[in-house]
């Protein structure tokens, strides 16, 4: 834990604050109310603080960071909504959606499926469909987040293996992923659990041009908090955000030891086991946030997580080189009838696993 101390002590106190404004109103003077509940929350900050750190130096540094970030939470609620987006990134949001839309798959589900799974565009996806989705614990699937971004920065990152491994490629390599992912997370809306995505695979790649200087994963959870709560306060209210953030923590502090669990270190069946560890470490730490917000949890979630994840990236990467190829103007009717077929594959089985009693 030491070298994770000094981001802790930034990054913590500075997100107690941001929480703590929201119990302060957007205009009008404060009552003793949230001033007094502002007071006992730093106390208790600085009592863990000092506790951890033994320095009066790093718990002043927690208080006057704590006190920040009640300022820039109140700031972000009193000045920062409705701040629109370039015409250029919204140009090219609708022009991704035009090529999702004319693309010659015939069932409107699965059409509509990869349009939710690229966009995060439900509008044409059918109620049934979306309650299958609820009802089999998929609908994060729906929600764009690391999943979906991962896999189209590893797309990317694949297609530029021809450019070669020297130094000055690498460098140009992470420029041009990070530059990718950026803008597809600008125009698909810039959700909290896209831009924590972007953040992580922006530090990512940055780390790989570093092998001196490998950051943990703890590291890049703490400053990606960090940067977002500095940039629009008001995120830490969106659910994608807690959830996001919640998910991160369970697989960092929970999958390597649950994926120890499995004595034999290789084959079929341990592949199958770390997917289940994955599933269950981010579970265990958004259920109960889950459970609070929808009165609601999936009951057959491993399940779900097991079979449709994958079926799910198969279905991003085809989804992605029928567009690319469509464009071109050279997409096969092969491609286009998996693609549909994977689209289709994916509802049935959630269909079938939303009739478990």
């Amino acid at each position: 834990m030491k070298d994770n101390s000094p981001l802790l002590i930034i990054s913590l106190p500075f997100a107690i604050g941001v929480f703590t404004s929201l119990y302060f109103p957007a205009s009008g003077e404060a009552s003793l109310l949230y001033y007094g509940t502002a007071i006992g929350v730093l106390l208790l900050a600085d009592t863990i603080f000092l506790f951890y750190a033994n320095t009066y130096i790093k718990v002043i540094t927690g208080s006057l960071l704590f006190f920040c970030g009640i300022l820039s939470g109140i700031v972000g609620k009193c000045c920062f909504e409705g701040s629109g987006q370039p015409d250029f990134i919204l140009q090219s949001s609708l022009a991704l959606k035009n090529a999702i839309l004319e693309l010659p798959i015939k069932d409107k589900d699965a059409k509509g499926l990869i349009l939710a799974l690229l966009c995060a565009d439900r509008q044409e996806l059918s109620a049934e469909v979306r309650a299958v989705f609820r009802a089999s614990g998929a609908s994060h699937l729906l929600a764009l987040s690391g999943l979906h971004l991962g896999i189209l920065a590893e797309m990317t990152r694949k297609m530029l293996l021809p450019l070669g491994n020297s130094p000055a490629m690498k460098i140009i390599k992470s420029v041009l992923i990070i530059s990718c992912s950026g803008f597809y997370t600008f125009i698909c809306g810039a959700s909290p659990s896209l831009v924590r995505a972007f953040l992580f695979i922006s530090f990512s790649n940055i780390n790989s041009l570093l092998p001196s200087r490998k950051a943990p994963a703890v590291n890049c959870l703490l400053t990606s908090c960090l940067i977002q709560l500095s940039l629009s306060p008001k995120v830490i209210e969106s659910i994608s955000f807690q959830l996001s953030y919640l998910a991160c923590t369970g697989i960092i502090l929970l999958y390597r030891p649950l994926a120890n669990w499995y004595p034999i270190q290789k084959g079929l069946v341990f592949r199958v086991w770390k997917s289940l560890a994955m599933s269950l470490s981010c579970q265990l730490f958004t259920a109960p946030l889950v459970a609070y917000k929808f009165k609601v949890l999936p009951k057959y979630f491993l399940l779900t997580n097991l079979f449709a994840i994958p079926i799910c990236e198969a279905l991003i990467y085809l989804s992605v080189l029928s567009i690319l190829t469509s464009a071109l103007g050279i997409c096969p009717g092969a491609l286009i009838n998996v693609t549909q077929r994977c689209a289709l594959l994916l509802i049935n089985l959630l269909e079938k696993i939303s009739a478990i009693p």
